[in-house]
């Protein structure tokens, strides 16, 4: 025996319709939500890496301070240099030049050493850190007066 099945009534077909939108308005919903937690993510990915560059602008200022005092005690002469540095290692290829400045003051015992970082690449905005120490000229480790 067949069975005749009764036609479906516009109630039915409503409450279906009204099932499928809220789907559709769920699904909608969700994605708006995960497009907003993925730019929050890429967002705070940038803000690591730029601190991560400016960390590194202050080594190498400290580095060329370091650079600097040693060179210092070795000659009474240096005057200073440009000290180009290459960042193999980071996540794509960043430019980075020191530039060190010995001058002499109206002690002749102390010396200030002013020192710059730059730090640039490809798409990416210029970082610059400098630091201004003075140095005794006798024992440039010991800076004579605090770091600036």
């Amino acid at each position: 025996m067949q069975r005749r099945s009764a036609p479906l009534s516009s109630s039915c077909t409503s409450r279906g319709g009204v099932a499928a939108m809220l789907v559709l308005i769920c699904l909608s919903f969700a994605t708006v939500v995960a497009t907003l937690l993925i730019q929050a993510a890429l967002a705070e990915r940038t803000y690591a890496k730029r601190i991560e560059l400016t960390y590194q602008t202050d080594w190498l200022v400290e580095s060329g301070i370091d650079r600097a005092a040693a060179q210092i005690a070795k000659s009474s002469a240096y005057e200073g240099e440009t000290w180009p540095v290459d960042l193999p290692n980071l996540d794509r290829p960043l430019k980075a030049v020191v530039h060190i400045a010995a001058q002499r003051t109206d002690d002749p015992q102390i010396r200030l050493i002013r020192v710059k970082a730059e730090i640039s690449g490809e798409g990416q905005t210029k970082l610059e850190s400098h630091k201004d120490v003075r140095v005794s000229a006798g024992n440039p480790k010991h800076p004579s007066q605090g770091r600036s």
